[in-house]
C-alpha cells in the first residue's frame, strides 16, 4: 500500500468520525431502511423522492444514506427525529408511508445514539455510498 493510499484512508476515517460525532450529538427516534419495490439505480431521483417524502412526513430532521444493496440496486438507510411531542405514533405511520411509497421498509426505535450514528456514517466513508443528505431546516438541527 502506498503512502498516498494510507493518507486517503486516514482522511476517510477522520471524515467518517466527524459525521458520526455530529450525528451522535443529536437525539434520534428511529432508524429506517428502504429497499425499493421496483429496481432503482438513479441516485438523484432516489434522493429527491426520499427527501421530499420525509420532509412532507415530519417537521423534524432526518439523515439518509443511499448505498448499493447486495443486488447492486440502491438501498436507503436513515435516521429520523420527529418534532412531535409523542413520537411513538411515528413508527407505524412511517413504516406504512415508506412501504406504500417505496417498497420494503423497516423502522426501529433507536436504542443507542452512538451505534446508529456510527452505522449510518460508515456508509458515507466506506466509499460505497452513492449519496447522503441532511434533511430539515436549521431549526430542526438545533435540538
Amino acid at each position: 500500500m502506498s503512502l498516498s493510499q494510507l493518507d486517503f484512508r486516514a482522511q476517510d476515517v477522520e471524515y467518517r468520525r466527524s459525521i458520526a460525532d455530529f450525528l451522535e450529538t443529536k437525539k434520534w427516534h428511529y432508524f429506517f431502511t428502504i429497499t425499493f419495490r421496483r429496481p432503482r439505480r438513479d441516485v438523484i431521483s432516489i434522493q429527491r423522492d426520499v427527501t421530499q417524502h420525509l420532509r412532507g412526513f415530519t417537521r423534524g430532521r432526518a439523515f439518509i444514506v443511499i448505498e448499493p444493496h447486495k443486488s447492486s440496486l440502491a438501498h436507503v438507510h436513515g435516521l429520523i427525529r420527529s418534532s412531535s411531542v409523542r413520537p411513538t405514533f411515528l413508527a407505524k405511520t412511517l413504516w406504512i408511508e415508506l412501504f406504500q411509497r417505496f417498497g420494503r421498509a423497516t423502522v426501529t426505535p433507536v436504542r443507542s445514539q452512538h451505534q446508529v450514528a456510527g452505522y449510518c456514517s460508515k456508509y458515507v466513508a466506506k466509499g460505497g455510498a452513492y449519496e447522503y443528505d441532511f434533511i430539515g431546516g436549521k431549526e430542526a438541527w438545533r435540538w
